[in-house]
């Protein structure tokens, strides 16, 4: 994802503070870089230290299989974007969706949610895939 206003460093500082608050040191940041010379923007990807751990996400192809994958849950995402927002983000964009301002992404970011990440066979929504127990709760 993309991050606006924020350099690395500070976005380093904000996803270490969720990672230890909500997902018990679980996310780190697997590769992160200042970008640009006109805007602050810093591209960044999360990762997991533990693939069977708090905010990680299992594989949409064996869905409520023990196939895992080394990546960060839709709920791991949804708690960095917000903080990113409240530590002085003015725009972040991902895979997803452009999310500008935190009320742009409080707006747009549930929908993210439903999004299939299966297969048509076998669909899976995003907020499912993951292992965090935050997956029967409301975004």
């Amino acid at each position: 994802m993309y991050v606006w206003n924020l350099n690395s460093d500070d976005v380093r500082t904000v996803i270490n503070t969720v990672s230890k608050a909500k997902f018990a040191g679980n996310i780190k940041v697997r590769d992160i870089r200042d970008e640009g010379k006109r805007s602050l923007r810093t591209r960044v990807t999360l990762t997991v230290v533990s693939s069977r751990a708090d905010g990680s996400r299992v594989s949409a192809s064996s869905f409520n299989t023990e196939r895992r994958v080394s990546a960060a849950c839709w709920h791991a995402y949804r708690d960095v974007m917000r903080a990113l927002f409240e530590a002085g983000a003015t725009r972040i964009k991902s895979a997803h969706a452009d999310y500008r301002g935190l009320e742009g992404f409080e707006d747009l970011y549930p929908a993210t949610g439903y999004k299939n990440i299966g297969s048509a066979f076998r669909p899976v929504q995003f907020r499912e895939a993951c292992d965090c127990g935050l997956n029967r709760v409301s975004p």
